[in-house]
């Protein structure tokens, strides 16, 4: 796109002719771009392709110094284009036709394509001008039980599921995938990092500096973008992953960037332990698993004020992880030079078990590395995806489906019957004209009260204000101690090839009228003599001042006594203290409670003890049998007559137990409460 025309289109026209056009005069070549439904809109015309004069040593010779016999060059300008973009994915069709020298159709051929720009300036990466935030995922070729021969009916089911779930962006991990995957991003709309396929790994600073590799990489990176460079949904060519950086990777940068330089440069190796590294090779920093500390602190630091930081991996999925994607989200919407990243990774890469077992519900025993007599093998750190091997979605998919919702929504103020929200159009290049926006306001769960959100389309990046009002009687329980919340959802008004006609596309919930709020109180609890305000911390007791955890949660039902209530014999506040969990796939890479000791598990239960504590509730000791101190705790109860109750636990901790594997609660039920509801947090995690 033409910088200062964002509706006209450049076509940068480069064919080449083999066979007799090269040697014979008048042979001719014309492009032309349509849209995929009617007539043209633009031509070059009929260009004369060049060709060798070979009457003459002479004039072989200087016809071979000034031109390149077959290669035909061209710019052409297409006015009035729509440009391509993730959220509007517009498409056109760029005809070559090849004609002998009396005019006759001797070849014709069609690709799809579309117009869009991307640039790095000012600490930005410019999708048409905008700093898109690129909420995206590392995706591997996998099928399980096709294994890397994944169809373009698989992949298109995959990248559905990519853009139901409001990703936008794929990073094709770690070699180029095959040809209709960029089709298929093109006509969806995700922005892809495309990858050569360079990587070392456990020998990338020593083949880096091999000069007898320097020929297979700069191969690998030009057929890439050879086959690749008329995809528009390809934003960034990245030079490989974990293969080091060496002069090869100047090399095949300097080579990308004499072809294409309508594209930034993407590559991780310079900035694996130095963020500021200079790295020309790449225009945009983009490190794995940095922390969200990490990256604010280089968005705090001016050095580089040209390249923005993109994270190449983040969030590593394996197991009961993805736990601080809201950070990550909050850093990335408003802190300047952030602009998003890839998690690590999308699917799981398990296949059936040969013998055919099952697991307990009769699915697939996914078998992995080691499973098949292989030595050395990686275990099950291929089961590390945002959906298993067979794209059952995990619970954090939903969370990521909510961080990219299309319009956020803020609760402004709220009364009896009324409340103030302010929304926000997330979009870069759409408006919300395509979006229908409904309001629900429930008590205990139970719609009252609801309609439609005006239709008035909000503009891209735009903010407005809208006030609901419903009859103040619907939602009078909550003066006795209901619970009301008001939700907006969000709909698609007209189908999209990623997305059906009315197709949830995001929500928000805020709870009103001094409800407890999901997950918590909203608004000080009351002692139930008193009437007073009660902060929580409850009774002193011994050990001093306890650290707080304020996730305090409050737990309802019938009072002692009503149908269906809670016995007699149970009290909230026979609880035991818990510091002990089983063990998980991230926790010998990252946690602090098993970092620095021994690998044998056996050992590390024996020398902590954790699994093994005594409680005394008389004194507030959960001692462990090993050689950590005791942890401290002291609870309050408050309204312990009412419908409803309000538990604070405060547990101090010594020391050496700063980051233990588990802070919980455990109750001994009695037999008659097996049948629970549960009114709260979830049922996803978000």
């Amino acid at each position: 796109l033409r910088a200062d025309e964002p509706t006209t289109g450049l076509l940068e026209v480069d064919v080449l002719v083999q066979g007799p056009g090269c040697t014979e005069a008048g042979w001719t070549v014309e492009v032309r771009v349509e849209p995929l439904r009617g007539a043209a809109l633009a031509t070059t015309g009929r260009l004369e392709v060049p060709h060798w004069n070979d009457s003459g040593m002479l004039e072989l010779n200087a016809g071979a110094m000034f031109t390149e016999a077959g290669r035909v060059r061209s710019t052409l300008e297409v006015p009035g284009v729509l440009p391509w973009s993730a959220e509007s994915p517009r498409l056109y069709r760029l005809v070559v036709v090849l004609r002998s020298p009396d005019g006759s159709l001797v070849e014709a051929g069609s690709l799809r394509s579309g117009f869009r720009s991307t640039e790095v300036r000012d600490r930005q990466l410019l999708i048409n001008g905008a700093p898109v935030v690129l909420r995206g995922v590392n995706l591997h070729e996998h099928h399980p039980r096709k294994g890397r021969a994944v169809s373009r009916e698989d992949a298109r089911a995959e990248l559905l599921m990519l853009k139901a779930a409001n990703l936008n962006a794929v990073r094709a991990a770690h070699y180029p995938h095959a040809e209709h995957f960029a089709e298929l991003c093109d006509e969806l709309g995700l922005y892809l990092v495309d990858e050569a396929n360079v990587e070392s790994h456990a020998r990338q600073w020593s083949l880096c500096h091999d000069r007898r590799f320097d020929a297979s990489v700069l191969a690998r990176v030009s057929r890439m973008v050879e086959r690749d460079m008329h995809h528009p949904s390809v934003v960034m060519w990245s030079l490989g992953n974990e293969a080091g950086y060496g002069a090869a990777f100047d090399a095949a940068a300097a080579w990308v960037r004499s072809v294409d330089d309508t594209r930034p440069l993407h590559y991780e190796q310079p900035f694996m332990f130095d963020l500021h590294a200079e790295a020309p090779v790449s225009d945009v920093v983009c490190p794995m698993y940095s922390t969200v500390e990490e990256i604010l602190d280089w968005a705090a630091d001016d050095r580089d004020t040209r390249r923005p930081l993109v994270l190449c991996e983040y969030s590593h999925a394996m197991g009961n992880a993805c736990g601080g994607l809201v950070d990550y989200d909050d850093a990335f919407e408003h802190t300047p030079g952030l602009q998003g990243g890839f998690i690590w990774e999308w699917c799981e890469h398990g296949i059936p078990e040969p013998s055919g077992a099952t697991g307990p519900t009769g699915s697939p025993s996914w078998a992995y590395g080691g499973d098949f007599g292989d030595d050395p093998a990686d275990g099950n750190f291929v089961l590390d995806g945002l959906v298993g091997a067979d794209r059952a979605p995990h619970p954090v998919l939903d969370e990521l489906r909510y961080l990219g919702r299309p319009v956020r929504a803020r609760l402004i103020e709220a009364g009896p019957g009324r409340a103030e929200v302010e929304l926000t159009n997330q979009g870069w290049f759409t408006d919300t004209s395509e979006l229908q926006g409904t309001w629900e306001v429930s008590l205990d769960g139970e719609a009252v009260a609801g309609g439609e959100l005006a239709k008035r389309p909000l503009a891209p990046r735009q903010r407005c204000r809208r006030v609901l009002r419903w009859r103040r009687a619907l939602t009078m329980g909550a003066e006795s101690g209901g619970e009301v919340h008001l939700t907006l959802r969000w709909h698609r008004r007209v189908a999209s090839p990623w997305a059906g006609r009315g197709q949830l596309v995001g929500w928000e919930q805020f709870p009103l009228q001094g409800a407890r709020a999901v997950g918590g109180v909203a608004g000080p609890a009351r002692d139930a003599d008193s009437g007073d305000p009660v902060e929580p911390g409850g009774a002193e007791t011994p050990g001093g001042p306890a650290q707080r955890d304020d996730t305090s949660q409050a737990v309802s039902w019938p009072a002692t006594g009503a149908a269906g209530s809670v016995p007699g014999d149970f009290s909230p506040v026979s609880f035991v203290p818990s510091v002990f969990r089983a063990l998980t796939d991230n926790d010998g890479i990252s946690t602090g409670w098993m970092r620095g000791l021994a690998a044998s598990l056996a050992r590390w239960v024996d020398e902590q003890g954790l699994d093994r504590c005594s409680w005394d509730p008389a004194t507030g000791l959960l001692s462990p049998a090993g050689d950590v101190p005791p942890v401290r705790v002291r609870s309050r109860l408050t309204n312990p007559r009412g419908e409803w109750m309000r538990l604070v636990v405060d547990l101090e901790l010594p020391e050496e137990l700063a980051d233990p594997p588990r802070l919980g609660l455990v109750w001994e039920l009695p037999a008659s409460l097996e049948t629970l509801e549960w009114f709260g947090d979830g049922p996803a995690d978000c």
